[in-house]
């Protein structure tokens, strides 16, 4: 029984071991490259807020746009308050736009491509919707290029 019990732990901790390598071998970490904008969507806001500040603090973009409404119609969209945060950490207004009205992570996602940027003031008043490109019909500031890819890491 000892013997069995031996090889059974051995046998788990060389597995484990196994995957964590492979877990290694398959982590690709794509390198930072500039952008025309950066994306911090709503959910986790103080982290994801910082991280673009971050970015947008090593010129990874000029602009960031934060994207999310509230969980309770009657307060202030994720998007604002994380516009908020990155203008008390020294990110300039005009760099700022929010996108107020998606609600879940699918809405995030594509609000800022197919539903209208908008620009806010301070005091939470929208102008109207960025006008889209005719060629590809994104309601993005002309000029931006959409290109995949997500990351939490932080700029280095």
């Amino acid at each position: 029984m000892r013997r069995f019990l031996a090889g059974f732990l051995t046998g788990i901790g060389i597995t484990c071991a196994l995957l964590v390598a492979l877990g290694h071998l398959l982590d690709v970490e794509d390198p930072l490259r500039p952008a025309d904008a950066i994306v911090a969507l709503s959910g986790d806001t103080g982290p994801r807020t910082e991280t673009a500040v971050d970015l947008w603090r090593h010129q990874y973009a000029p602009i960031i746009i934060f994207a999310g409404a509230s969980q309770d119609p009657t307060s202030v969209a994720s998007g604002q308050l994380m516009k908020r945060e990155a203008m008390s950490l020294g990110v300039p207004e005009a760099a700022i736009l929010v996108e107020p009205s998606s609600s879940t992570t699918e809405e995030n996602a594509r609000a800022p491509i197919t539903s209208g940027v908008r620009p806010t003031s301070s005091s939470g008043s929208s102008a109207p919707p960025i006008s889209p490109s005719p060629t590809t019909r994104r309601a993005i500031p002309s000029g931006i290029r959409i290109r995949g890819g997500c990351t939490s890491r932080r700029a280095r």
